[in-house]
């Protein structure tokens, strides 16, 4: 729990007394019910005492209660939420929500705004919203309160995404094919020649395969992908990944071991290839030169298995509590796709649990644990 920001909640009817309090600043009320993002006015614990028309009419709530006495994170379903018994704001990973910390300094005298990244959890399938969220201190009648507005950025950030991530991957990868083209239109040498086409392949291939890992997760994430189990052998499915993957190393120091329980298993085996390549991707994107990357598979009981990547090295705490948020990446904004999809294709389709685990000694350990199985 974030002791710093542990708060009791108040009663019903101390919210229901600030809720008329505010009712009656009628210049207020009707300045926020006119304004196009969602408004909350909070008290000091944090829950809302109040709220827009149009915060009530974007989320479908019809009965007030629904919205009063809660706090921002509960009202949109965040899954850290609940992870701690005192709601939201008090478990370890709300230290570094942006929500947390604009209130908190609202409770300062100061105006404050952030990016709040939600990982959403409503029946059972995860998806994700960016906000804008910011927080002014607001003193009605010897009341402390906040006014606290919030702006949905989802769309904004997927676009900043293709912009600067996708698009200039792509980029890349069809410069260096014209290059390679252009080479073996100048060479004589039929050797040589010969070298380049077998060069040139890959690159292809590397081309194709990050225009389909768009298309699959972003069906994926619409709910529009259509899961297919089929049998396949855990053997099959690390070697493919590994061949992937091999692609991306770019340090020929780097290596990949694997360690195999060879299983058949009945799963949607598209996206247990793209959750494993991202794993992967992400540990050679984190290691050195000398570096060896770890891919095991482990039958738990005939019942599960568990798919491990372990790298060397450390993610310090304040990074390994938001690995897993859309726009979160320590590449830089707006490149956060990669962990984000690993738990959303994993929860979602997989039926399964992402995890991770770092310290200073042994490194980081991405795992997943999905059925053996996965039969719709």
């Amino acid at each position: 729990m974030t002791e710093y920001n542990y708060q009791e909640r108040v009663e019903n009817g101390e919210i229901e007394r600030i809720y008329n309090l505010v009712s009656q600043h009628q210049e207020l009320v009707k300045i926020i019910n006119d304004m196009p993002i969602w408004i909350l006015i909070l008290n000091q614990t944090r829950q809302a005492v109040y709220f827009n028309k149009k915060l009530k009419d974007d989320l479908g709530f019809e009965d007030e209660w629904k919205i009063l006495g809660t706090r921002p994170g509960e009202l949109f379903s965040c899954q850290h939420a609940w992870a701690d018994q005192a709601g939201c704001g008090n478990s370890e990973f709300c230290k570094y929500c942006g929500a947390v910390k604009s209130i908190r300094n609202s409770h300062f005298g100061k105006k404050d705004v952030q990016e709040c990244r939600l990982l959403i959890n409503h029946n059972k399938q995860i998806s994700a919203m960016d906000l804008e969220v910011s927080s002014s201190p607001l003193s009605l009648d010897s009341e402390e309160l906040t006014l606290f507005s919030l702006l949905d950025i989802s769309a904004l950030n997927k676009s900043l995404y293709i912009e600067k991530t996708f698009l200039h991957d792509i980029r890349n990868t069809a410069a260096a094919i014209v290059s390679s083209t252009e080479l073996i239109s100048s060479e004589d040498d039929p050797e040589m020649k010969d070298q380049l086409i077998n060069l040139l392949t890959p690159t292809a291939h590397q081309l194709i395969e990050e225009i389909s890992v768009q298309q699959e997760i972003r069906r994926a994430e619409l709910g529009e992908w259509e899961a297919k189990a089929n049998k396949i052998s855990s053997r099959k499915i690390v070697d493919d990944v590994v061949t992937t993957c091999k692609h991306y190393i770019i340090d020929e120091e780097i290596e990949i071991t694997t360690s195999i329980d060879n299983l058949i298993l009945n799963t949607e085996e598209v996206l247990l290839k793209r959750v494993l390549v991202n794993m992967v991707k992400n540990a050679i994107e984190a290691s050195r030169c000398g570096d060896t990357i770890d891919l095991q598979c482990r039958n738990l009981n005939d019942v599960s298995v568990l798919f491990s990547v372990h790298n060397p090295k450390y993610i310090p705490e304040e990074i390994r509590l938001q690995l897993f948020h859309r726009s979160f990446s320590t590449k830089g904004n707006n490149r956060g796709l990669g962990t984000y999809s690993i738990k959303m294709l994993t929860e979602n389709y997989l039926r399964g649990e992402v995890s991770v685990h770092s310290d200073k000694e042994s490194g980081t350990l991405f795992s997943i644990i999905i059925p053996i199985n996965n039969s719709h």
